[in-house]
């Protein structure tokens, strides 16, 4: 849009309606909504904090609040909000930049649905890059 702040935006829900869509599926991904990979990735991060320190475990998902209000304060202003004065010129997506971006919207449902595919499969090399991690950590 060649704007640089959120409240030069706005409007662009009517506009481009596609764009709306998958930018609203991604941030709330970003967010941790239940059901998308973020909810999952939050969730495990929180509960491993908390573990670790309980005090630690509050800020983070402290923290998580906070940004969580920011995206969606943002999303309001920048996108769902009217423009005043002149109308943005921005244009939907094309048919490409769909089908570019149709992989990663599945993934976002894909891996916050069934979280446990992916899991399973990084657990192992995690596992064993925070042993080897600790062990030299414990070491010194």
């Amino acid at each position: 849009t060649g704007y640089k702040t959120i409240k030069d935006l706005g409007g662009l829900a009517k506009q481009s309606p596609i764009f709306t869509t998958i930018f609203a599926i991604m941030l709330f991904a970003n967010v941790g909504l239940p059901g998308t990979n973020g909810f999952v990735s939050e969730l495990l991060i929180i509960f491993g904090i908390y573990e670790f320190n309980h005090t630690l475990g509050y800020i983070s998902a402290l923290t998580v609040i906070i940004g969580a209000s920011y995206m969606l304060w943002m999303f309001q202003r920048a996108i769902l909000q009217d423009r005043e004065g002149e109308t943005l010129k921005f244009r939907d997506l094309k048919i490409k930049e769909i089908v570019g971006l149709a992989p990663w919207v599945v993934l976002v449902f894909l891996m916050g649905i069934y979280p446990d595919i992916f899991i399973d499969k990084f657990e192992p090399t995690v596992t064993h890059y925070l042993n080897d991690i600790l062990h030299i950590g414990a070491a010194k």
